[in-house]
């Protein structure tokens, strides 16, 4: 009987494991939902989950196993399954503080997050991927402290950011930051080509201790891209599929043919000279009788569509288990710009941006202690453009060409110019110039492997590197133009145009070019760690070295390869979490100097002071999560102090043959020899002394608060001397290491985040002040303090002060003379020299440079059950511009160059009332002068009367997304599935209104930033 009773008490057991049975729940921390938890039976980890965007989940195992439950960042928890069929298991993770801080990343390695005390500011990958199909730089600007971001162009292949950290810190050779993708210098292109969802952390190096360890190539600060990696899971597939309709927002308005002749006409009379356009002409401009002689265009409606689509699309798979984990990732984009083009059956002449990419990132436990890395990524886009390449011309002559120049073709089939170049009708540089295509490929490959030396000491590892990346670019190019013609009159008789021909027919010709780039990057590190007790020992050692050569060089100097290493090393120390010390050096070589100077050292030091983990703060400030104080102090070198097609600065070179002379009874010629580059003696590392302060205040679990501020010293920095008399005789130009700059100010974020029952709230924003002084420049010494350099910030703006209007002719003659001959109505000059003369002497520092010295962001998001709603903002302040050159100062190319409709306006214009019959129309506070038909030499210069404010709030994103609920998507066998629709660039709140502030120094002769509207499907399975 007892036997009987065994059996069938284990058959129950196997039956009970055997048995499969479904749980399901939802997986959250302290804060709310989590996304993206792996969640796997223990005894057959291959087979998993992953809990959706609202942190849910459901997975099928055997009775009575158990589940495991693992995050980043968070302790993994294991829990018992029951045999109930189906079962609810809520999991609240819990973070550990400890596997947190491991994910800080600093130069060469990462750091515990209470033992960083340079200044680093982080963004969260995600962010990066919203707004429409675009370059990653384009969502720096705001979202980060401490980076300044500007974006110049909209169209496809030239919409990416310029970006500096911390401003512009030199007016030397180089000012960009360093890029490093997986530890590989590999520039702001690398960052631009990579796919957003590729990315895993994206940090900025600031301060001296964070770059010190660069060394040579820290000086302007560090990015540091991390792309992702497989982790112990299951497998996850992930969809990500965007299609983005973009429009242009923001055009320039000019006058159609009716109101600009009878401005043209007013110009002209206004001056005293004949008017322009008989009554006549109106008749026939309005009932468009002679469309020939007497066009109405409007070029941009001939060359713009309204619309245009943009396609992105990113599949990734990762996953793995002890031995290998994976991460997969294939990424898809296509740009289209919005030109409109016709005769496109023969060719593609339209401005289109294709990437094709792919990346492997593979990790292997070769042993127990080994670890092999291999990382693989290839790229190649295509880029289509117009016959003439940069479509620069087309936007010039889009604001030189007036409606009334040419037509869009005459009525006998000829192709209509003024001239050449920007003289050009735009649709003829579109669509007859042939088309250009440029072919680039890219290969990067990183191959890693790290080896555990416990069996020497405990917390010993040796890491070694070697990357190589292969660039090629081919450019193909089939350009012609056709015969162009301009009507000057019709034969009255025949009806026939008299044209004149004013650009010669060239033939389609074909010609090619190609240059490539290889880069080989060999590193070994050496790193320590080791805990007694409370105190906490970190050091490290690294060697570098890089070779790049290219193709496209064309001198015996500038083929040679460049090269550089380095060493470099760092030291951290540690009490009780309390007491932080970090010290780091960089010692460098470049090739840019010479013999004995080849080498820098680059030391820094940095203090931590985390006054909230003494026992009795926490005690009596239980709210007060994180209080810490940072200071560093520290040099940091640059080696690119001269534009990159110059080699060896230090050596001086020969020109042969050079200019003669003819000798002899006979004479003859003779060649000379003579200095081509005459090298800089004395030649040394351009540096930059750092100061940091920081505080970093954390409470209530919700609130977040970082500031830094900062003070930069250059020193050294390489520029061409000024200030050297020509009696030298010297032929080449003398470059020295003789100027300085110093820069400051301040940057921090703030963040705040809650759950309010289902509601997640998180509100976040960031700031950066920028401002900087030039403390020495070479050059001449100037007669008035004002028109040097030195003393002033770097790129300020100069330029004449306006005094307003001239009232009358009294005005004008108690005046200081001006520039030619003036009227009333036109600007008046301050002579700021009191010499009784306006002139070059009077032009003094007036406004901002045009790189912004503010710059700031804030977002919000809410998340309520399924639905989400992302919100951002970035601004940017001082920051000006001059208004003017073609397209914005009327007539100043007589019949070139087309006029804004705000000009037409006469509130906005000063016209002489002798000529409107209303004296309020010398208006002393217009925005034009009185109107001239040609270059006014008084008028149109640089001045505070044309100075304006670029400075701008941008709604730059708004998100509204919704995730499927759990029990739909168990039918569809997927994790998650996300709709969401993003608006890019919605509103701008500025003060120039006529085209997009951030490109205002263009005065709209460019293609606009674009405004999008983003459909989106995420799936996970």
């Amino acid at each position: 009987m007892k036997i009987h009773l065994i059996i069938i008490t284990l058959l129950c057991c196997t039956l009970s494991y055997g048995q499969s049975v479904t749980v399901k729940g939802t997986v959250s921390d302290e804060s709310g939902e989590l996304p993206g938890v792996s969640i796997f039976s223990k005894t057959n980890p291959s087979k998993g989950v992953t809990t959706t965007a609202t942190g849910e989940y459901e997975i099928k195992v055997e009775a009575n196993s158990i589940l495991v439950y693992s995050y980043l960042g968070y302790t993994t928890k294991e829990v018992k399954v029951s045999n109930q069929p189906v079962q609810t298991i809520n999991v609240i993770l819990e973070e550990n503080a400890q596997l947190l801080d491991e994910v800080t990343v600093v130069g060469y390695g990462s750091q515990r997050k209470v033992s960083v005390v340079g200044a680093i500011s982080s963004v969260n990958a995600i962010e990066l991927q919203r707004g429409s199909v675009t370059s990653v730089s384009n969502n720096l600007a705001g979202r980060i402290a401490g980076l300044i971001g500007v974006q110049s162009s909209g169209e496809p292949g030239s919409d990416v950011s310029e970006f500096w950290i911390r401003g512009i810190s030199t007016f030397g050779g180089g000012s960009s930051a360093l890029v490093l993708i997986d530890g590989i210098d590999r520039g702001t292109s690398g960052l631009n080509d990579l796919a957003p969802e590729d990315i895993e952390s994206f940090s900025v190096l600031k301060d001296a201790t964070a770059t010190a360890i660069y060394g040579a190539r820290g000086a302007n600060g560090v990015i540091i891209i991390n792309t992702k990696r497989g982790v112990e899971s299951v497998i996850k597939i992930n969809a990500d599929v965007k299609t983005s309709v973009e429009w242009l927002p923001r055009l320039p308005q000019y006058l159609r043919a009716h109101d600009y002749a009878l401005l043209a006409n007013e110009a002209k009379a206004v001056r005293g000279d004949a008017i322009l356009y008989s009554p006549d002409i109106f008749d026939v401009l309005k009932y468009k009788m002679d469309p020939d002689l007497f066009p109405d265009v409007s070029w941009k409606d001939e060359i713009l569509r309204q619309y245009a689509w943009s396609t992105q699309a990113n599949v990734n798979i990762s996953g793995g288990g002890k031995l290998a984990r994976y991460y997969m990732s294939g990424y898809y984009r296509t740009n289209d710009a919005i030109y409109k083009q016709t005769g496109m059956q023969r060719y593609n002449s339209n401005v289109r941006r294709n990437q094709y990419s792919f990346r492997s990132n593979i990790d292997v436990d070769v042993t127990s202690t080994t670890k092999v890395t291999l990382l693989l990524a290839a790229k190649m886009v295509d880029q289509d453009y117009p016959g003439i390449g940069s479509t620069s011309t087309i936007w010039n002559a889009v604001s030189n060409i007036t409606p009334m120049t040419v037509p869009v073709i005459y009525s006998n089939g000829l192709f209509p110019s003024f001239g050449a170049g920007n003289n050009t009708s735009p649709t003829i540089l579109l669509n007859e110039t042939g088309y250009r295509t440029t072919n680039t490929n890219t290969i990067e490959s990183t191959l890693n492997f790290e080896q555990k030396l416990d069996f020497i000491t405990k917390g010993l590892k040796l890491t070694g590197l070697l990357s190589f990346d292969s660039y090629n670019n081919h450019v193909m190019s089939r350009t012609k133009m056709p015969d162009l013609y301009m009507a000057i009159d019709r034969n009255w008789q025949t009806g026939d145009l008299l044209m004149t021909k004013t650009v010669v027919a060239t033939p389609m010709s074909f010609w090619t070019s190609s240059y490539g780039t290889r880069t080989v990057y060999a590193e070994s590190r050496l790193n320590y760690e080791k805990v007694i007790d409370k105190h906490h020992l970190g050091a490290l050692f690294l060697y570098q070295q890089k070779h790049y050569q290219a193709t496209n060089r064309t001198t015996e100097l500038s083929s040679i390869p460049n090269k550089n290493q380095g060493i470099a090393g760092r030291l951290t120390y540690s009490f009780d979490d309390i007491y932080f010390l970090e010290t780091n050096f960089g010692y460098n070589g470049s090739e840019n100097f010479p013999k004995g100077q080849r080498y820098g050292l680059f030391p820094s030091v940095a203090l931590g002071y985390v006054i909230s983990n003494y026992k009795a703060v926490q005690d009596k400030f239980p709210f007060l999560d994180m209080l810490k104080l940072r200071y560093s102090f520290g040099l940091v070198g640059n080696d690119q102090i001269t534009s990159s097609n110059v080699r060896f600065p230090y050596l001086t070179t020969v020109e042969i043959p050079a200019s003669g002379f003819y000798f002899g009874d006979i004479p003859s010629y003779y060649a000379g020899v003579t200095d081509g580059q005459l090298g800089s003696t004395g030649l040394v590392w351009e540096s930059a002394v750092k100061n940091n302060w920081g505080i970093d205040i954390n409470l209530l679990n919700s609130i977040s608060v970082t500031i830094d501020a900062f003070l930069d010293k250059r020193d050294n920095i390489f520029m061409q001397r000024g200030a050297l008399p020509g009696t030298l005789g010297v032929r080449s130009t003398i470059y020295g290491n003789v100027g300085k700059m110093r820069s400051w100010g301040a940057d921090g974020t703030a963040s705040y985040r809650k759950k309010f029952g289902d509601f997640n709230v998180e509100v976040r924003g960031n700031f950066t002040f920028t401002r900087d002084k030039i403390l020495d420049y070479d050059e001449v010494k100037h007669r008035y303090p004002y028109l040097a350099m030195k003393g002033m910030p770097n790129g300020i703006t100069r330029g004449l002060i306006a005094l307003g209007l001239f009232k009358d002719e009294d005005d004008v003659r108690n005046s200081p003379k001006q520039f030619g001959e003036v009227l009333p109505g036109d600007i008046k000059y301050q002579d700021v020299n009191g010499d009784g003369v306006i002139n070059s002497y009077d032009i003094v520092p007036i406004g901002n440079a045009r790189i912004p010295k503010i710059q700031y962001g804030f977002a919000g998001s809410v998340g309520w059950k399924g639905w989400d709603f992302n919100i951002f903002f970035r601004g940017s302040g001082k920051s000006d511009f001059f208004y003017g050159g073609t397209g914005f100062y009327p007539f100043a190319a007589e019949k070139l160059g087309n006029v804004l409709t705000i000009v037409n306006d006469q509130k906005n214009r000063w016209t002489p009332a002798e000529y409107s019959g209303d004296p309020s129309t010398e208006n002393p506070n217009a925005r034009f002068p009185r109107l001239t038909y040609g270059n006014n030499t008084n008028n149109n210069r640089a001045s505070t009367f044309w100075l304006a404010d670029a400075s701008f709030l941008r709604l730059k994103t708004l998100e509204i997304g919704y995730s499927l609920p759990k029990d739909w998507l168990s039918r569809i066998k997927t994790q998650n599935v996300r709709l969401s629709v993003v608006g890019d660039n919605l509103y701008v709140w500025d003060k120039i209104k006529l085209w997009d502030p951030e490109q205002a120094s263009s005065n709209g002769a460019v293609y606009p930033l674009t405004r999008s509207c983003t459909f989106s499907l995420q799936i996970s399975f």
